[in-house]
This record gives C-alpha cells, structure tokens and sequence, in this order.
C-alpha cells in the first residue's frame, strides 16, 4: 500500500507508514534530497518521489534523489501533481539513471481526482510491458 505525501513532517510519514502498514511512500511536494533519504532510512519502506517535468532540467534534477523510484508528472500551475496532462515524454530518452521510472501522466479524470478506467489501461499497458 502506497501513502501519497505532499511536503510532509517526517514524524508524520513515520506513523502512517507504522499505523496504516504502509509498504511505499510516494513523496510529491518539495521535499529535498536529505529528506527523501531520511524517510527510507526511519520508516524502512521504498520510496517513490515524484518530479513535476515542465523541461529537461527537471528530468536531470532528479538524479539528486537517490529514492527506490522516480515518479514523472507534469507541472501544473498550483497543482502538487494529477492535471490530467502529459508532459513531453521524448524528454525522458536522455535520462541515464539506475533508478527505475514511473511515467504516470494522463491517469486522472479531472486536477486531483483519478480516472478509474485509464488507471486500468495503465495497469494493463504495464503488466504488458513488464512481460516483455
């Protein structure tokens, strides 16, 4: 189970890691490097942190967080993630890290809310995918 976190206090991802049994923490705000380590390092969990992609420099930025996974969004203007829209996906193809991505655009039925059948396409585009 993944708890979803905007700039959080650490003590709180902590306790809804130990509370709720939370196997994954995906981190969407401004949460620097140190404290993304910080997070794997107290709760023992994978962390994901999401980057919000508005040029290729957000895609090089990323490589600062040393996170299980890298999540990439598109920015929206006063938006923490999930606008609906994709980001220029061509922009990934200089990305040379070892960790693994995750590409989520596109997922959501309006800014905040997911839409249940293109998560499903997603899901299946995936698995798909991964037994290729």
């Amino acid at each position: 189970m993944v708890g979803v976190f905007v700039n959080p206090e650490l003590g709180r991802v902590a306790k809804a890691v130990e509370d709720v049994g939370l196997t994954m923490v995906q981190l969407n705000g401004e949460e620097g490097p140190s404290f993304c380590a910080e997070v794997a390092r107290k709760t023992g969990v994978k962390v994901v942190k999401a980057i919000h992609v508005s040029s290729a420099a957000d895609i090089h930025a990323a490589e600062t967080f040393r996170t299980d996974f890298h999540l990439f969004d598109k920015r929206g203007k006063g938006l923490w993630g999930g606008s609906g829209e994709s980001f220029d996906w061509g922009l990934l193809k200089e990305r040379r890290s070892q960790v693994p991505a995750i590409v989520a655009s596109g997922v959501e039925a309006e800014p905040g809310r997911k839409d249940h059948a293109a998560m499903a396409a997603f899901f299946e585009a995936a698995q798909e995918v991964a037994k290729i």
